[in-house]
Order: structure tokens, then sequence, then C-alpha cells
């Protein structure tokens, strides 16, 4: 699961800040590590973490929703390929910005669909899956990334503004 334990893994380790990422999908990374460790077994209440590390940062109302849909969107994808991504131990210290290929397929994954960028999110997705796609898992990520938009939707006229009287 680790990928200090994985000699071939190893060697594939990637600093995070040489990623196209921003600060908010750098911030997913813990959690997606912890929630990956907790449902290996290896750390059964890592989710806890996931969630504290969440609210932490976006505070309660937002990071609980992120921390939810990251926990799902593991799970979805170990449902597709049948495994799960193998990733760094979040709570130490040298690799918190090291990420290993499943790692670096997952940021860049949520970082072209945010954006609404097909062709990357599509590579990204299949390196990720491992070449499987089902719907379910296509379907959590692109509601996330959907959710945490970066794109701005074409709307033609203002919605209904709230006014205080």
């Amino acid at each position: 699961m680790h990928a200090k334990n994985n000699p071939e893994q190893s060697a594939t380790l990637t600093s995070a800040a040489d990623l196209p990422i921003d600060d908010f999908e750098i911030g997913l990374l813990p959690l997606f590590r912890h929630f990956t460790l907790a449902l290996s077994g290896k750390n059964p209440k890592a989710w806890q973490l996931a969630y504290g590390l969440a609210a932490e940062r976006w505070g309660a109302p937002i990071g609980l929703s992120v921390a939810h849909e990251i926990g799902q969107l593991v799970a979805a994808l170990e449902n597709t390929r049948g495994s799960l991504p193998n990733v760094q131990d979040p709570l130490c210290i040298n690799a918190r910005l090291l990420v290993t290929l499943d790692e670096e397929y997952f940021l860049l994954m949520v970082h072209h669909m945010r954006r609404d960028e097909t062709a990357d999110a599509r590579e990204a997705v299949w390196a990720l899956t491992e070449g499987l796609t089902l719907a379910g898992f296509i379907r959590q990520a692109l509601g996330f990334s959907a959710r945490y938009s970066l794109v701005t939707p074409n709307v033609s006229r203002p919605g209904p503004a709230l006014r205080i009287v």
C-alpha cells in the first residue's frame, strides 16, 4: 500500500510541486491517503483524521462535505479497479509532498475535471482506473468536480437575488 514499501513504485515518486494543481487540490491529497488506508484495513480509523483535516482546512460545512465525497470516490475507485490505489503514508513528513503514480493520476483527474478539460481528464481517469471505467466511478468523480468546479457556468440572465428587507 505504501510507496516506500514497493521499490518499483518508489522510483516513480513525483514532487507534488511539479504538478499543475492548486491549493484546493493539494488539500485533497491527505484525505485521499487517509481514506485509502482506512479502506485497506491498515488504519481503520484513518477516516476520522480525514474528516478532521478537511474541517480544519475548509471549515466544517465545506470540509466535511469534501471529506465525505473523497471517501466515496476512493470506495468507487476500489470497486472500479478491484484494488485500492498505492498511496504514501499521510503521517510521514518526508512523504507529504511526494506522490505515487496513483496519487498523481488522482490529482490530475480532479484538476482537469474541475476545469472541464475533457481530454486530459479522460487520460488521468484511464491511468488511475487501470483502463477500467465503471459509470459509478465516473459519475462520482464528475459530481465532485462539478461541485468544486473552476469553470464559470454560462448563464444568460442573473438568477434571483436575496435581499434583507
